[in-house]
């Protein structure tokens, strides 16, 4: 039997923001992740940039004041990358792209 395990946690980045993991493995190999940056703002966290699976392949998308993703192509990650690759890629970039990630959603404020 293949047991499913998710793992849902947050990595604080102690100046304003989190970068939020909620990822699913069998047997040690991921089969779906989502990792997002959100920074502290007007009171609330907002996501800014976001990692994921949705889509059967992992991608970045960039996204507005609301949450949404901004209009355009989806920044795709190689195919040649599994999960587990782009899962790693996807939380290093994000733990150390943050400051440029919040500085341009600050950018796209409405």
């Amino acid at each position: 039997m293949n047991r499913r395990h998710e793992q849902n946690y947050v990595i604080d980045l102690q100046e304003g923001g989190y970068i939020r993991i909620r990822r699913t493995s069998v047997r040690g190999k991921i089969i779906a992740f989502t990792a997002q940056y959100e920074s502290f703002i007007e009171g609330e966290f907002r996501p800014a940039v976001r990692y994921d699976t949705a889509h059967g392949r992992a991608h970045r998308d960039t996204l507005d004041w609301n949450g949404r993703p901004i209009r355009g192509p989806k920044e795709w990650l190689p195919e040649s990358m599994d999960f587990n690759e782009a899962f790693t890629f996807a939380e290093r970039d994000l733990k150390a792209h943050w400051r440029e990630y919040r500085a341009a959603f600050l950018r796209r404020r409405r």
